[in-house]
């Protein structure tokens, strides 16, 4: 083995470990960030702000150590969503939350183009926008049968859709509902006990 090849074969591996350093680290940042980020939102005391704040750094951290990860995204954005819930409704401070958090799933979902949940993801924080915005958007209707095109096979991405299309179809176009229906037919058909009960905890019995 000549001179050339070795140091080649050394690169290679020098390259390996790295990114095997830069993984592992990314994936130790997310977990410490785990827990906030799926904590119920609590009281905005000074403590709690300055937790979501470190976590947010944390896991913007996670994101530029493993850039082509969408999972570090996907929980950014998932912790932007707390914040928004205790933002006041209906304010600058919650719309801009919300669009950064869709900015994210936006990036996430690009990334990963054929996963339900992260779409499931993208739909929620677009329906969030939509109704503090006081109107729906037509993309919301494309993505929701996007979404319900991948995941209608997949239990978790199943109801969350559900709960999506339930809890949306007074703002959405025709078009929308139509695809809304599409799916709580297939709901019926996999998981009719989760679909009658959200239907009528969300009153929209009607559709059942």
């Amino acid at each position: 083995m000549n001179r050339l090849t070795l140091r080649a074969l050394f690169a290679l591996t020098t390259l390996a470990g790295l990114w095997s350093l830069l993984s592992g680290s990314a994936a130790v940042i997310t977990w410490r960030a785990e827990p906030s980020v799926r904590a119920a939102p609590s009281a905005q005391t000074a403590a709690a702000a300055d937790e979501a704040w470190a976590t947010r750094r944390l896991l913007n951290l996670a994101r530029r150590l493993e850039p082509t990860n969408p999972l570090h995204a996907q929980r950014l954005a998932r912790s932007l969503e707390v914040a928004a819930l205790q933002a006041p409704p209906r304010s600058d401070q919650e719309r801009r939350l919300l669009e950064e958090a869709q900015t994210l799933y936006l990036s996430a979902a690009g990334q990963r183009p054929t996963w339900p949940l992260g779409l499931t993801d993208l739909l929620r924080t677009e329906l969030k926008l939509g109704l503090t915005r006081g109107a729906s958007d037509d993309r919301f209707t494309r993505r929701f049968t996007r979404a319900a095109d991948l995941g209608r096979s997949e239990p978790a991405a199943l109801r969350a859709l559900i709960d999506l299309g339930l809890f949306a179809w007074p703002l959405l176009p025709s078009a929308g509902q139509a695809s809304v229906l599409e799916l709580l037919g297939h709901g019926l058909r996999l998981n009719a006990d989760y679909l009658l009960r959200r239907a009528v905890e969300l009153h929209r019995g009607g559709l059942v």
